[in-house]
């Protein structure tokens, strides 16, 4: 069976759409793949947060909060 020319045309008109698609299937993925990689990295850092929060202190957290605290209280009064 031989093809004609115009199914030889639609046949490469099929492929040529098929392949824009694709492109836009792929860049999508990679769009989706670099957003989730974006999440694990944030995800690591706050699991990483919460141990070394966990391994703290209440009194270590409690003076932290309190330096902080008095620093931007210190910052206030030099603004003014």
């Amino acid at each position: 069976m031989t093809m004609t020319i115009k199914e030889k045309t639609e046949l490469q008109d099929q492929i040529d759409e098929l392949q824009v698609e694709f492109n836009k299937l792929q860049n999508k993925y990679k769009h989706i793949k670099s957003l989730l990689d974006k999440k694990e990295r944030e995800v690591n850092y706050l699991e990483n947060e919460v141990k070394r929060l966990q391994n703290r202190g209440i009194i270590e957290i409690l003076l932290e909060k309190l330096r902080k605290k008095k620093a931007i209280e210190g910052e206030v009064e030099y603004s003014r």
